[in-house]
Formats: structure tokens, sequence, C-alpha cells
């Protein structure tokens, strides 16, 4: 059972936002996001040690939020427990995966980013 909470963030600005970009490569997972409303505030959500990641469209997941109890709004959120972090687990060629990492997820206005992190994103207004 996942049981997600709501992180505050200068993000929250910008709120509802959309991912207008998701990048993986040697910098680590870069999520741009912009306001849904006007797109003119803008910012970036940057996930340095990440392990892995899975983008939804938000429409999509009709049962997954019956699972968390309702649709989450815009944000960022932490899960208390995970079944993708006890999935891993199960898959991964140690006993355990280290306790460090954190299961993390942006939920914007049309998609839902879930991130497994060693530490919560750097975000940046642009």
């Amino acid at each position: 059972m996942n049981e997600f909470v709501r992180m505050k963030g200068v993000w929250d600005d910008i709120c509802p936002f959309q991912i207008t970009s998701i990048i993986d490569d040697r910098d680590g997972l870069v999520l741009s996001i912009e306001d849904n409303r006007t797109g003119e505030q803008k910012g970036r959500f940057r996930f340095t040690a990440h392990r892995a990641y899975r983008n939804f469209n938000e429409a999509d997941l009709h049962g997954y939020w019956l699972e968390l109890g309702g649709v989450k709004q815009a944000g960022l959120y932490v899960a208390e427990k995970s079944d993708l972090l006890n999935w891993a687990e199960e898959r991964c060629g140690y006993d355990k995966l280290p306790s460090e990492i954190r299961h993390y997820m942006v939920v914007s206005a049309e998609d839902v980013l879930e991130v497994l992190s060693f530490e919560p994103p750097e975000f940046d207004v642009v």
C-alpha cells in the first residue's frame, strides 16, 4: 500500500503545473515545469542521485488514484510506504535496497512521474 505525503516548496507557487520536458543524462533526471494557466512561471526539478523512474499520463491512473484515496493535486510527494520500493527491492541483486532510497512522486496537470532517489530533488525557478 502506498502512502504519500505532500512536500511544500517554492514549486507550489507554480501549481498547477505541467511537465514540459524530461531529461535523463549524466547530470541527473531533470523535469522542466511551467504553470498550466499562462506558461509564464517556470521551474526545474533535478534528481541528481536517482535509481529509477516511471511516467504515466494522469488520466490512465484511475485504479492507482483509488488505491491512494483520491487524485493528488499538482505538487511533489514522498512515500511513507511504497509498493514501487517493495517491487524494486524484490528485483535487485542485493539483500535490500539502500535505506536512503525514497519514492518521490511529481504530479502535474497531465503527468505523474515517480522517482526512486537517494535525495529529494533540487528545485530552481527559471
